[in-house]
């Protein structure tokens, strides 16, 4: 039930993305691609990241959670999800920048699903989030070998503290266990956060999450630990060099969780994040980077966890 409803708010916005109609800052080209050229950088990264996914999918052996296959590394459908989802941000950029977010929120949407609905572990969907995103690059890159004359060509921007939206695909490595010999494991989340600058480096946040994480007995899986939240916080960020900020988010928070599968639990949580992350300005509204972060949700017991992520932001 909660998955169903918080599914259907990720793709409401995640349509309303792609259907803005404000242009981009188009990224500087030598010569604007004909369709030839991305039909071929396309078909090359789609290609590479079947290349990839198929080899993994048939030469690792990982039981399913629901016990459906012994098939379940890496997930094909959030391989499929993140590749295609960064084939759209290519090629749709030009028209709407928010093409990025949305596409990565769809991409998410797919990852999240496909946890929640027990046929693939958090770690599952995360190779195949990475998988997915690599390929696409790599195959774009392969692809242009062909057309010399369209390379893309970053224009030459500062990082700028700005009014920002960013969107976010999330690996959390709990520290701690839950008691009653439940211990958790990697975990899979997404993440939508807006920024307001007070000034040149101060700014406000507030996030949404959604979160999922795998629950352990005696080695064995158990079910699931998932929650939603809302948190607000400060940020403060500074540049680093050139297109290059460094970012320090602190927030707190309320989430409410629910258990799946033999784990039964529904309670609210107190949560606490601190974060780094290191922004690249792509170009005038487009960002992209790495945060790391150290998170705490406090449910009947502190769970901690360290926390990896790749965000994409859009600046108002």
């Amino acid at each position: 039930m909660y998955m169903r409803y918080i599914l259907l708010y990720v793709f409401a916005f995640a349509v309303l993305s792609l259907c803005a109609a404000e242009p981009a800052d188009t990224l500087s080209l030598r010569q604007r691609p004909r369709p030839l050229q991305s039909v071929v950088r396309a078909g090359s990264a789609f290609a590479v990241n079947v290349g990839i996914t198929e080899v993994l999918k048939h030469t690792v052996t990982e039981l399913r959670p629901d016990g459906s296959g012994d098939d379940s590394f890496p997930s094909r459908h959030t391989s499929w999800a993140y590749n295609l989802g960064t084939i759209g941000a290519h090629e749709l950029y030009r028209f709407s920048p928010w093409s990025v977010p949305g596409f990565h929120a769809i991409a998410s949407a797919v990852g999240m699903q496909r946890v929640m609905a027990r046929r693939h572990h958090p770690r599952d969907v995360l190779a195949g989030a990475a998988n997915g995103v690599v390929s696409a690059e790599l195959g774009y890159w392969l692809g242009g070998v062909f057309f010399r004359d369209a390379r893309l060509k970053l224009p030459d921007v500062d990082y700028e503290r700005l009014a920002a939206f960013d969107y976010e695909t999330v690996a959390a490595f709990p520290l701690s266990a839950i008691g009653d010999g439940l211990s958790l494991r990697t975990g899979f989340s997404a993440k939508a956060r807006i920024v307001c600058p007070l000034n040149d480096h101060v700014g406000l946040l507030a996030a949404l999450k959604l979160q999922s994480l795998p629950v352990y007995r005696s080695g064995k899986f158990f079910g699931l630990l998932d929650a939603a939240g809302l948190s607000v916080g400060t940020s403060y960020g500074v540049a680093l060099c050139g297109r290059w900020g460094v970012e320090g988010d602190v927030s707190v928070g309320v989430s409410r969780a629910w258990g799946q599968g033999e784990y039964k639990c529904t309670r609210w949580a107190f949560d606490c994040d601190a974060e780094l992350a290191f922004p690249c300005r792509i170009e005038g509204r487009l960002m992209l980077g790495p945060r790391a972060g150290y998170s705490v949700m406090v449910m009947s017991k502190a769970v901690s966890m360290l926390t990896l992520s790749f965000f994409t932001r859009i600046t108002f």
